[in-house]
């Protein structure tokens, strides 16, 4: 066995797997036949170290590809803090070819690896372990041989984000919008967050096309792109998810809502759904939670071509889906937080005069009564609230959001104050 590795058996790998590929339609399967030959296991990844395939013994002797063939994906805080962090995937991009990978927590298991290819753009990485020092040479030939293999075998089939995504982007996208139970400390990584920036006055926005091939789905995500270029995306099943930042007021919500609109429709059929406007990355979940709702609100009741703001909605998507089933930070109107969060920070309770007010069914008489208040008093509580909401009571569908929001606040299913 040992002559395998030896310099002239170097054309072996070339013609054992040319006459493979034909063969085998199944990228595991291609691997485990490369593994069981050479006795050299071998994983592919995304840019993003998510698996793609994997040829090799189980369990794998190296856990941390183990735990990528058992869960799918690399752990975040292993993707940042080496694979970025100590310099992994520069110097892997930079070289052209395999190189050897044998140090920093790979030290125990040796390894090279390469990056994969479609077209000009680097999808993934290729990589072999050859566990005894005196096959390095043998492995980086078997590396090369493989990654040629693979960009092949995958072609258009390898699954990724649209066409040019930055490895480090692509992270972070994960990170904020799939892996949302992993810490938002590991975003203040600076050597592996660089070139990401993240500024509050974030927004979340979740698309659907007619568009089963994916492809203007990418165009569309790229041009936007070219306008938001700190944009973050991520594919999740069928539908692609974006997340804005720097957002400071309505108007520019509005807008980046237009210009995806105007952006979109010239290149297929679509609908979107957009979450409100927030500043805290801790409480995604629930952003991500309100794209998903309009969205599919969207889809089943507002046609094609359309943008629906969570809050444009808000009353027919609560009544439609439950309080229950949906994170409290989503049930907050942005009005009404303003007014939870100026009365915590002045030790007012605004929120208990506008909530009985509305029960009252904005008889101003009555309500006063109950709160045991003058009339005019009242009237002037409530001429605050409105100021401080920037809204007017008048208004029929600021009215029901805020009688919605007051009824769950007085059965708990809203904060008592912001958090």
């Amino acid at each position: 066995m040992g002559s395998r590795y030896s310099e002239s058996l170097g054309e072996d790998i070339y013609r054992y797997i040319m006459e493979l590929m034909p063969h085998t339609d199944d990228l595991n399967i291609f691997l485990q036949k490369i593994y069981l030959r050479y006795n050299m296991p071998v994983i592919v990844t995304d840019i993003a170290f998510h698996l793609i395939a994997y040829g090799g013994p189980y369990p794998c002797p190296d856990p941390l590809w183990q735990t990528i063939v058992t869960s799918g994906a690399a752990e975040p805080e292993t993707v940042v803090n080496y694979y970025f962090g100590e310099g992994f995937t520069d110097k892997m991009s930079a070289a052209g070819e395999p190189i050897d990978a044998s140090w920093g927590i790979n030290t125990q298991y040796p390894q090279t690896t390469c990056s994969v290819y479609l077209g000009n753009s680097i999808e993934g990485c290729c990589s072999v372990m050859y566990l005894d020092h005196g096959k390095l040479d043998f492995a980086l030939k078997l590396n090369a041989a493989v990654k040629t293999a693979v960009e092949i075998f995958l072609g258009g089939k390898l699954r990724r984000q649209p066409m040019g995504a930055a490895p480090d982007r692509l992270v972070a996208a994960r990170i904020l919008l799939e892996n949302t139970d992993a810490p938002i400390q590991l975003l203040t990584n600076t050597a592996f967050y660089k070139n990401v920036g993240l500024t509050p006055g974030y927004m979340v926005v979740a698309m659907h096309t007619d568009d089963t091939s994916g492809v203007r789905l990418q165009n569309i995500v790229n041009n936007i792109k070219v306008r938001y270029p700190q944009m973050l995306y991520l594919n999740k099943s069928d539908d692609m998810y974006l997340l804005f930042q720097n957002i400071k007021s309505d108007a520019m919500r509005e807008n980046v809502l237009s210009d995806i609109k105007a952006e979109a429709s010239q290149k297929a059929v679509f609908t979107c759904g957009a979450s409100g406007v927030f500043h805290d990355l801790e409480k995604r979940d629930a952003y991500i939670e309100q794209a998903r709702l309009a969205l599919e609100y969207g889809i089943n009741h507002c046609g094609k071509n359309c943008i629906n703001y969570f809050f444009d909605n808000f009353t027919e998507i609560i009544l439609r889906h439950g309080c229950d089933s949906i994170f409290a930070e989503s049930l907050i109107v942005p009005e009404f937080k303003r007014l939870i969060d100026f009365d915590e920070e002045n030790s007012t309770d605004y929120c208990q005069s506008l909530s009985c007010y509305i029960f009252e069914r904005c008889d101003m008489t009555k309500a006063a009564a109950k709160l045991y208040v003058h009339r005019n008093s009242l009237m002037y509580r409530i001429k605050k609230c409105e100021e401080i909401m920037d809204v007017d009571l008048s208004d029929r569908k600021t009215y029901e959001k805020l009688w919605l929001c007051c009824t769950m606040r007085s059965i708990g299913a809203l904060p008592s104050k912001a958090e």
